[in-house]
């Protein structure tokens, strides 16, 4: 458990240090910006033994990115000889490149919750390359099946603190409703009490007024006898 929180701890730092935009050409930079700053995360799945085999595709799909960055600073630092069109090219064949990385990321997330791989899983969940959102139950259900091997580092932590923040917001949500039936209810009891005691006051009116009749109706028998 030990190796694996230490293992957690340091893919979040390697992978948080990646944010590196404004290094990027700003030229195209809607696709360029992925591919830039993904490299770094693409390269570090050399890392683990179950990427071995893509080592040399890593090495050169790398190298590239690396030619393509100057190319694009070549193009805003205003040098004709290379082409925007042909920059623009190279950047969507390796925005694919990108896309297939990240498809085997997700391959490879797949396995470890299939074989049981809890290294491979917080490698992978803390790689940056795949969508933690989009796979939250199904790394949440496994880190709860394992989470004596597994540290609450990382994006398991993350993941766990949306989820309280989420029942918290809920809770409050359930409250305020609670409290609007509440008033509603009081609303109804108050102008329930209101209109009766319009009707009594009404009814002890009409009495006293029925009363007063009857007293001018004995007086003025009496005054004819």
């Amino acid at each position: 458990m030990k190796k694996l929180a230490i293992l957690a701890v340091l893919a979040t730092l390697l992978f948080s240090q990646i944010k590196i935009s404004q290094e990027n050409p700003t030229i195209y930079s809607t696709i360029g910006d992925i591919v830039y700053d993904n490299v770094v995360l693409i390269q570090k799945l050399k890392d683990v033994p179950e990427f071995s085999l893509l080592e040399d595709k890593i090495d050169k799909y790398v190298k590239e990115v690396q030619e393509a960055k100057i190319k694009g600073f070549a193009i805003e630092s205003g040098d004709i000889k290379v082409d925007k069109i042909e920059y623009l090219k190279t950047l969507r064949y390796l925005f694919k490149k990108n896309n297939s990385y990240a498809r085997e990321a997700e391959a490879k997330l797949k396995s470890s919750i299939k074989d049981g791989n809890n290294e491979l899983f917080v490698f992978i969940i803390n790689s940056g390359l795949i969508n933690t959102e989009k796979h939250k139950k199904e790394i949440l259900d496994y880190y709860f099946k394992h989470s004596e091997e597994i540290e609450e580092s990382g994006v398991i932590k993350t993941l766990l603190d949306e989820n309280k923040n989420q029942d918290k917001m809920q809770s409050e949500k359930k409250g305020l409703t609670k409290k609007q039936i509440e008033d509603a209810k009081i609303k109804r009891l108050r102008k329930k009490d209101k209109a009766e005691q319009e009707n009594l006051e009404k009814l002890l009116d009409d009495n006293v007024a029925q009363t007063k009749q009857e007293i001018r109706e004995n007086q003025r028998k009496e005054l004819e006898k």
